[in-house]
């Protein structure tokens, strides 16, 4: 499944690539999309879909039908811009609040649970927290866009660690972005402005980098988000080449 943002709709591809279905249109009734950013799913095959530019998170059914919403609540308001969803182990919807800079979190009846974060560059603070994840100790990676590092919560969303900074150097960061994990649990990060894709411990501990600027096999311009999937193939959206490059990673 593939949010493409410029379109407004969800892209099915086979394992191969090649195109099944496309779901929604440009809109904001139920169903429609307006520059959607992510789509997850859960077990029963039901998609959450970060609907970024109407200000919500909808779900729909296997087949595209839509089910229900999520943006507005008396707790704390609305989303500014929902940008990325990721579950727990218990199923919980963490999902990151863009402009609010924050990360909002929602049990499995889609019931408001807390917020974590504010505005800030202290830690446990965000400016502009794009994408996150989880580990497989549900501790919560989230990508603090303008802060240039990645930060980790644990499971309660208490301040863990910092991961980078800002700058070139391995281990630093100009804007990262997608996060995910392998099997072996290591953690990848597209460096959205170094042109790069960085592999972490889980600790933080820097592994190694690949990518380059460019429109090569291999290289990148800007890289956006990423995912790894059940064989630990990586897949990487190179927003500036307008492509999605999938690679074998250790």
């Amino acid at each position: 499944f593939i949010a493409d943002d410029l379109d407004h709709t969800i892209t099915v591809l086979d394992n191969k690539g090649a195109q099944l279905n496309k779901i929604g249109r440009h809109g904001n009734s139920p169903g429609e999309f307006s520059y959607l950013d992510c789509v997850i799913t859960d077990s029963e095959g039901r998609m959450y879909i970060a609907d970024t530019g109407n200000n919500r998170v909808q779900v729909l059914d296997s087949q595209g039908e839509f089910l229900n919403e999520i943006g507005k609540w008396k707790t704390f308001g609305r989303f500014k811009n929902p940008r990325d969803l990721s579950f727990d182990s218990q199923g919980n919807l963490f999902v990151t609040d863009w402009g609010n800079h924050c990360i909002r979190v929602f049990d499995r009846n889609f019931n408001f649970i807390k917020t974590i974060g504010k505005k800030g560059k202290n830690p446990g603070e965000f400016l502009n927290p794009i994408c996150l994840t989880h580990d497989a100790n549900d501790r919560l990676y989230v990508s603090d866009f303008k802060n240039h590092r990645i930060q980790v919560f644990d499971p309660k969303g208490n301040f863990i660690s910092i991961i980078g900074g800002k700058g070139s150097a391995p281990g630093e960061f100009r804007h990262p972005v997608g996060v995910a994990f392998n099997s072996r649990g290591s953690l990848f990060v597209s460096d959205r402005n170094n042109h790069r894709v960085q592999v972490f411990t889980a600790d933080g501990r820097f592994e190694y980098s690949f990518g380059k600027d460019g429109e090569g096999k291999g290289e990148f311009h800007k890289p956006a988000d990423l995912d790894l999937d059940r064989n630990d193939r990586l897949y990487v959206v190179d927003k500036g080449n307008r492509r999605i490059q999938v690679f074998e990673v250790q």
